[in-house]
């Protein structure tokens, strides 16, 4: 927990700050502790700032021995959260809020995958502020164990890596600091290869400049999910 401050100015105005992200769009209530009988409404002001500089003076409304303001922030990033009390800073201020948005977090790689073969895709959130991602992978409602890996430190860009264990659908559960993304849960269909059969004359022999055709026996899957490489 973010210590509360004081010194011998504004002793009596404490703020013990942000302790989670906060969501673009998202309401952001700070709560400030009046802690002597001195303060009235109009000593203590609040202005937020965006990471572009952008300026914002908060209502301030006083409530018993506090003060409680409000703003929304509409860009990710770093805000400052200026306190004030007779027009100085109290200490600490500015306070940092970490502003995310999980609808700007993108999914690269998650197509297609066989029973047994190890399926990686890439969680960015390079775009979309800071904070944890968590992923769930599930299959007939058991969890198969996946590993998540960072892209270097501080890249935004996660590797998750799980191996199917078995044909059939799984539900794929990303969240961005415990908000669930646009799109989750991700549907994936997991063929067996095992149960994948080619057959046909021209696999063996072909005229030049002859049409060869073959076939390929591929239950439950569709044509998309079929990738011919001939060499």
């Amino acid at each position: 927990m973010t210590e509360s401050y004081e010194d011998a100015h504004t002793g009596h105005v404490t703020f013990s700050g942000l302790n989670e992200p906060c969501s673009v769009g998202s309401i952001v209530e700070v709560v400030i502790n009046a802690q002597s009988d001195r303060t009235t409404s109009g000593d203590v002001g609040v202005k937020a700032i965006s990471p572009t500089g952008i300026s914002y003076t908060c209502d301030v409304v006083r409530r018993a021995n506090s003060y409680t303001a409000t703003f929304t922030p509409m860009e990710v990033g770093e805000w400052r959260i200026g306190i004030f009390y007779e027009n100085d800073h109290i200490r600490g201020s500015p306070f940092s809020c970490h502003v995310y948005d999980p609808n700007l977090v993108n999914i690269y790689g998650l197509d297609v995958g066989l029973v047994g073969q190890e399926l990686k895709f890439t969680v960015d959130t390079s775009r979309a502020g800071r904070g944890p991602i968590q992923v769930t992978v599930m299959r007939h409602g058991r969890q198969i164990p996946c590993d998540i890996y960072e892209d270097g430190k501080g890249s935004g860009r996660f590797q998750v890596v799980f191996t199917p264990d078995g044909a059939g659908q799984y539900k794929i559960h990303i969240s961005f600091n415990n908000n669930e993304i646009k799109g989750s849960p991700f549907i994936l269909d997991i063929a067996d290869a095992s149960s994948v059969s080619v057959y046909g004359d021209n696999l063996r022999m072909a005229a030049v400049d002859r049409l060869a055709t073959f076939m390929i026996h591929a239950l439950g899957a569709e044509s998309k999910d079929v990738t011919v490489i001939i060499t």
